[in-house]
């Protein structure tokens, strides 16, 4: 899924998707709240294999994304298993972890 716009996920689950370039689960060129929900089994042939931040703006303050750690959950890429871009995080990001596409480092919640 692309969003081009504004997408805010409450609940739910973004599961067992792929793509043969970035974001198995989300790709995103707009604006991705995540308050709830879990994005997980998603794999893409590059980056970003449960969500990949292209332009715009991520804000994760609830749900979980899977990073890779040998489950059947894991979302699975090249590089950012959970999230790539030019911030990634490649471990799991579960409820309690925030991740802030607007902020650098461990402080936005990021690997890199």
């Amino acid at each position: 899924m692309c969003i081009d716009g504004t997408f805010t996920m409450e609940g739910g689950e973004i599961y067992g998707n792929s793509s043969t370039n970035i974001g198995g689960g989300v790709a995103v060129n707009g604006i991705f709240r995540m308050l709830g929900g879990e994005i997980s089994g998603n794999t893409a042939s590059g980056d970003g294999g449960g969500v990949y931040v292209l332009n715009g703006t991520f804000n994760k303050t609830g749900g979980t994304i899977y990073g890779f750690s040998g489950s059947n959950n894991d979302n699975r890429a090249v590089s950012g298993h959970a999230v790539g871009g030019d911030k990634f995080r490649n471990s799991t990001a579960g409820p309690n972890v925030r991740l802030d596409s607007n902020r650098s480092g461990a402080a936005g919640g990021w690997e890199n």
